[in-house]
């Protein structure tokens, strides 16, 4: 059971990270005359597909990113492909680090004669497994024009002018990204099941997760509406400490009082870190804002509910056993508190 434990904290600490796996954006500009592209890439997913990190620090910096200029363009054109009667290798006009570390490449192409745009990204085998492109194509007034989701499988999207677009596929996709975001989301699994500990009822268990899943939902709207930007090292810090908090709370305190409402704080935190992935594919208010950030909240929650419907009963039956609330009950919080130190000291450290 120790050796189980102590596996179990080595693999969830070392794993769980602010920056989801895999995630950029693709801004298009639809000109009379040229396409031109803002491309964001999370930082340290060129540091480790280019080779340019000279100091090793996994992170890209502006003395790296100059230096390494040469091999950033050559990613790029090679990655960026638009698909016309007169297509024409994309020119990267630009680059530059963001405020949060992103790096993002200004591209410019004259625009295919022919009716019909394709934008596709073939830089799938050299960034993260299981990476995410989302896309955005708009006027020169910034009026949407088509928005897709890329991965690996489907790495192209297409925009022809004055036909009707549909948003079902895009729904589709970030559904699955909520769901996929909440299942390897290890920090947001073990604060849940550190709540569920505790509990003595189905009733119990639902209030909890009701009111984490109001908590999160309001901030996770807020956040990708733009209304609300705390500096995420902060938010996944607090994440951790809420982690490390209820684990605690569960040793010490035999049945806690009022924790629905600091659920519900915690859940304000959370929803955050939820947010950040929409962030990080460049999604907010100036671009289809509600198809997306409604399924991936949907995603989120039925992920949740998922893990939830499976633990609640267990640990419910469980706790009828004395050897359960008597040796695995402290075991499982005490593991969990040490997962919670660990992220808390990598996080507020990293930060």
């Amino acid at each position: 059971m120790f050796r189980l434990a102590t596996l179990f904290v080595l693999l969830t600490a070392t794993t769980a990270r602010a920056h989801d796996p895999g995630l950029s954006s693709s801004r298009l500009e639809v000109r009379s005359d040229a396409i031109v592209a803002a491309l964001c890439f999370n930082n340290s997913d060129l540091a480790a597909s280019l080779g340019i990190d000279l100091d090793g620090d996994g992170a890209l910096d502006e003395r790296e990113l100059r230096a390494g200029r040469d091999a950033v363009v050559e990613f790029a054109t090679r990655a960026v492909r638009l698909t016309g009667s007169d297509a024409e290798t994309p020119i990267v006009t630009s680059m530059q680090l963001a405020e949060n570390d992103d790096v993002v490449l200004a591209i410019r192409a004259a625009r295919p004669s022919g009716e019909s745009l394709r934008y596709s990204l073939d830089a799938f085998d050299d960034l993260p497994r299981g990476h995410r492109h989302y896309v955005a194509v708009v006027r020169p007034d910034g009026a949407p024009l088509r928005n897709a989701l890329l991965r690996a499988a489907r790495n192209a999207t297409e925009y022809t002018p004055g036909a009707r677009t549909s948003s079902g596929g895009v729904v589709v996709e970030f559904f699955v990204l909520g769901v996929e975001h909440i299942l390897i989301g290890f920090d947001h699994i073990l604060f849940l099941l550190a709540l569920l500990f505790g509990v003595q009822s189905l009733g119990a268990a639902a209030k909890l997760i009701t009111a984490f899943t109001v908590g999160h939902s309001i901030t996770l709207i807020a956040a990708t509406l733009g209304w609300l930007a705390p500096p995420i090292a902060i938010v996944e810090s607090i994440i951790a400490l809420s982690v490390l908090f209820v684990a605690v709370e569960n040793l010490v305190v035999k049945q806690p009082q009022h924790r629905w409402k600091l659920t519900l704080v915690f859940g304000l935190v959370h929803g955050f870190g939820f947010a950040s992935v929409l962030r990080e594919l460049g999604i907010d208010s100036q671009f289809g804002i509600a198809p997306p950030l409604v399924s991936f909240n949907v995603g989120v929650e039925v992920g949740q509910l998922a893990i939830a419907a499976c633990a609640t009963p267990l640990l419910l039956r469980a706790s009828r056993a004395a050897w359960f609330s008597r040796y695995c009950r402290p075991g499982l919080n005490a593991t969990v508190a040490v997962c919670g130190a660990i992220w808390l000291v990598q996080r507020t450290l990293g930060s």
